[in-house]
């Protein structure tokens, strides 16, 4: 089980806000079982091995409103065990202005986000679309 806490500087800006926990699991896809902890052999004894199945929140492919042109601040956690999380909004770009140490001195803009394991990025992206209009956030593979 996990959870998340978010703590809150008296002077943040206040933003629209989003808190994505990203995990994956091993499931066995003919009888929907989860896969016995030692499947992954020795490399995934030591490393912990990668789910077959992506979520966020708990479910495969979430969807949100977001309001277009507001800003929203992405709280990201990777709470997978060995799974890299590069993230990827198409025609949209993240300003990191936090993670694991708090808020940073200067913010940084990325194309994509890269959310190793344990690992928490705060981001903000401004959503641009046209009405009822569907943006997918993509989990890019990472070598």
């Amino acid at each position: 089980l996990y959870g998340t806490l978010v703590v809150r500087a008296d002077d943040e800006p206040a933003l629209d806000e989003l808190v994505l926990v990203m995990s994956d699991l091993a499931v066995r896809d003919a009888d929907g079982t989860l896969m016995p902890s030692d499947s992954g052999g020795d490399l995934a004894s030591l490393f912990g091995r990668e789910g077959n199945h992506l979520l966020t929140n708990g479910r495969e492919r979430p969807a949100v409103r977001v309001r277009n042109g507001v800003p929203v601040r992405l709280r990201l956690v990777n709470a997978a065990i060995s799974r890299y999380a590069q993230l990827e909004l198409p025609g949209h770009r993240f300003l990191v202005v936090g993670g694991d140490r708090g808020l940073l001195p200067s913010a940084r803009d990325r194309e994509r986000l890269v959310v190793l394991p344990g690992q928490r990025v705060d981001a903000i992206v401004v959503p641009r679309g046209l009405p009822g209009q569907t943006v997918t956030m993509r989990w890019v593979p990472y070598d």
